[in-house]
């Protein structure tokens, strides 16, 4: 069995440590997961990251699954180098061999016509991943420069120290990025204009106060979770298909541009609104945790997880909101936890939808 990962610390091609087990596959993109077996698609698994954390090189974490058949349950993983430990089995990475490394100061693929991105970070380390072609460079603002070797599958853990934790410049140049990651690294600012080419961008867990993400017409993937972002300009972006913003200080989210949206985590932000009337491809939301005092589906048609937990609905509110669901022939979930409305909505309304209400009380 080989496992080919496309989302989060996941990533990477991976085969199973159980001969028992032949000719399968496990798809992760963005937050779907499909298995696969001898061509045939067994399961399909919606997922959110719950938990996540590292301890001596160690990833573990906590995902919530949801199945085609609405089943929901939590899954621990784990992450030792090149093992992966999920759903009770051990995948071994597939060339798994660490990135070429070339340290250089006057390397010619530093600046020159190459795609350059620049960011600013105050950690005491900085952690990146890369995907794509060719020959990456960076330049770590303490007069240290080292070049990559990157691939399709994404790269091990790059990361760099430094002894104290002053603001520096780091640039990263390239003429064939399409994946980069730069999480949990104390990044106040990034500068991805230049790089216009860029399919999937992760700036999670970091300090940015802005991004402009404007040039960057091609990108399909955006998580940019757990910052202090208080807007966000998506009218260039008209791929995205997969964002997660969530964690932020957003007031206002304006997707008419992004009618390709499949998923969307907007979770604890500031809005008071959101209208998704234009992803007509949406399958998952999570808007949970934000000031919204209303909520119309009826244009997301293939909508079937919908996470709207700890807002201001009402019971007429939800009412509205379970005439506005769909009624596609798979079971569906929608969460409503701590709205004021719980103890008034009637859930019969969804339910005679095929949609399973969690979070009455």
């Amino acid at each position: 069995m080989m496992v080919a990962c496309g989302g989060g610390g996941l990533n990477g091609t991976y085969d199973v440590a159980d001969s028992d087990v032949e000719n399968g596959l496990l798809i992760i993109s963005g937050n779907k997961m499909k298995m696969v077996q001898e061509g045939k698609v067994l399961e399909e698994i919606t997922f959110k990251l719950v938990e996540q954390h590292k301890e001596e090189g160690i990833i573990r974490g906590v995902i919530e699954m949801t199945t085609s058949k609405g089943d929901n349950s939590e899954e621990k993983y784990e992450l030792d180098g090149n093992k992966l430990s999920l759903f009770g089995m051990v995948f071994i990475k597939q060339n798994a061999s660490p990135p070429k490394v070339a340290k250089s100061k006057n390397s010619s693929i530093f600046g020159g016509g190459n795609g350059i991105i620049t960011m600013k970070a105050e950690g005491y380390r900085v952690f990146l991943y890369f995907k794509g072609t060719g020959s990456v460079a960076i330049d770590w603002g303490d007069g240290e420069r080292e070049t990559f070797e990157i691939g399709e599958e994404i790269l091990e853990e790059i990361n760099h120290s430094y002894s104290d934790f002053k603001e520096r410049t780091i640039t990263i140049t390239g003429k064939n990025i399409t994946y980069m990651s730069c999480p949990r690294s104390r990044v106040t600012f990034l500068d991805v204009s230049k790089y216009t080419s860029l399919l999937a961008l992760l700036c999670y867990e970091n300090e940015l106060t802005s991004l402009d993400l404007s040039k960057n017409t091609q990108l399909e993937l955006l998580t940019c979770s757990d910052n202090g972002l208080t807007s966000l300009d998506l009218s260039k972006n008209t791929k995205l298909e997969d964002l997660n913003c969530g964690e932020n200080e957003l007031t206002d989210l304006d997707l008419s541009k992004n009618t390709k949206l499949i998923t969307l985590s907007c979770e604890r932000n500031e809005l008071t609104s959101l209208d998704v009337s234009k992803c007509s491809a949406l399958a998952f939301l999570d808007c949970s945790h934000n000031h919204l005092k209303s909520l119309d589906m009826s244009k997301n048609s293939s909508l079937d997880n919908l996470y709207c937990s700890g807002n201001q609905l009402t019971g007429s509110a939800l009412d509205a909101l379970f005439r506005s669901l769909n009624s596609i022939d798979k079971k569906k979930n929608i969460f409503i936890y701590h709205n004021p409305g719980v103890k008034d909505c009637d859930e019969t309304i969804a339910m005679k939808k095929g949609w399973e209400v969690r979070g009455l009380q």
